[in-house]
């Protein structure tokens, strides 16, 4: 889906579809900067006001970015109907792109509603897991930029196995007698906002991958489908 945009791009479109693109590209990065400086508090009270009052504003501009998106797409299509594919899936990923800086946002808003201490364990493994969807947030910008079909493969498939190991540890907070109900609610908020993060890094690389009436549809056997494409290009690229 994604060589739609990728052929665009080359035959130098009106700036309408470049500032679109760029708007997207822009909210990735944005996402990465709220995970970047907050991680460090995470799920900790002493989060500094400053940063939450930032990663508002982060936020409240994903929104007109993603208004402005649709706008010049409309715009754009209005002249080239027959593109309306890419406006499509430009507007999907659009709208993961707002929802992760949602999702990052709201991983951080969570230490306000600490009231006694969460434990270093699970402090660290929250931290681990952040640490690990902002290194994928650069991966998934790299592959949208660089029409890279293998990582956003690996992207892709990547997700369940994120997904099922968070599962593991919200089944061991369920048994943890140690923590009091507003602690397990808490990291369990977290692990939950960790979770869609991922799923929406998941649906922005599917775009790369997928056929329009597939993308954010992880189903094994759409994802094997793509393997076995990407593995036959990589063939008939070495012959």
């Amino acid at each position: 889906m994604f060589d739609i945009i990728k052929t665009l791009f080359s035959q130098q479109q009106p700036g309408l579809l470049a500032e679109a693109h760029s708007l997207f590209v822009d909210m990735l990065d944005e996402a990465g900067v709220i995970l970047d400086e907050g991680m460090p508090h995470l799920l900790s009270p002493d989060m500094p006001s400053d940063m939450l009052t930032k990663a508002r504003a982060i936020d409240k501009q994903s929104n007109r970015q993603e208004r402005e998106i649709r706008k010049r797409l409309v715009e754009y299509l209005a002249f080239a109907p027959t593109h309306a594919p890419l406006g499509l899936v430009l507007m999907s990923a659009a709208k993961d792109a707002e929802r992760l800086i949602d999702e990052c946002r709201g991983l951080l808003s969570l230490s306000t509603d600490i009231t006694s201490p969460i434990p270093d364990s699970y402090r660290q493994t929250i931290s681990e897991r952040t640490a690990t969807i902002h290194t994928l947030i650069a991966q998934t910008r790299k592959a949208w930029a660089d029409n890279d079909r293998k990582q956003a493969l690996e992207l892709v498939e990547g997700e369940k196995p994120f997904l099922t190991a968070i599962d593991a540890v919200q089944n061991h907070i369920m048994d943890d007698a140690s923590l009091d109900l507003r602690q397990g609610v808490i990291i369990i908020q977290a692990l939950l906002g960790i979770k869609r993060l991922r799923a929406h890094l998941a649906n922005i690389a599917s775009t790369v991958i997928m056929p329009l009436h597939r993308i954010d549809f992880a189903k094994r056997k759409f994802v094997e489908e793509a393997r076995r494409e990407i593995d036959a290009e990589a063939g008939r690229d070495l012959d």
